[in-house]
């Protein structure tokens, strides 16, 4: 994540409506299609692109995420961030004690976090990352935890039909 450019915002600020449109103008297949989105009552091109891209708004994403969580009871803080409201991320820490795992014999409790990113754009991949990650430093960055890697996950892909059976 490019820390610098990006906004830490709320659920309901991400969750705008988009659509995928037929580009009026006359070009190639690559951009036959366009992105567009309702932000703050204005309607915005987000992205020119083929065909070939899926659009899956946030809307289908980020709150199902949630419910799979609350629907099994498990207890979770999230921050969400976006880049040029074409980027978004969002960042569960699960801190439910059903999941937590302390390392060895000491008082060193480690949370299992979720990371998932989307965009509109394409630039950035359709990707969530889970696992026990320990923090390093305080500009986000963060490592699995070796003992518990059994645990890591990552879903990833294009932004393309196979979008929606992940």
């Amino acid at each position: 994540m490019a820390k610098s450019f990006l906004i830490q915002t709320n659920l309901e600020n991400i969750l705008f409506p988009v659509e995928l449109r037929n580009n009026p103008r006359k070009t190639n297949r690559e951009y036959s299609k366009v992105v567009t989105g309702i932000i703050d009552g204005n309607e915005i091109d987000l992205n020119y692109c083929s065909p070939v891209y899926e659009l899956t708004p946030n809307s289908e994403i980020f709150p199902k995420i949630e419910e799979i969580f609350r629907s099994n009871g498990i207890e979770f803080n999230v921050k969400y961030y976006h880049i040029n409201h074409v980027r978004f991320y969002a960042n569960y820490i699960i801190t439910d004690q059903r999941f937590s795992h302390r390392i060895g014999n000491t008082n060193d409790v480690i949370n299992f976090m979720f990371s998932f990113q989307h965009s509109y754009d394409g630039l950035t991949k359709y990707k969530g990352i889970a696992g026990y990650y320990r923090f390093v430093c305080s500009n986000g960055l963060t490592i699995p935890v070796d003992e518990m890697k059994k645990y890591n996950l990552v879903i990833e892909g294009k932004h393309t039909n196979k979008i929606q059976s992940s």
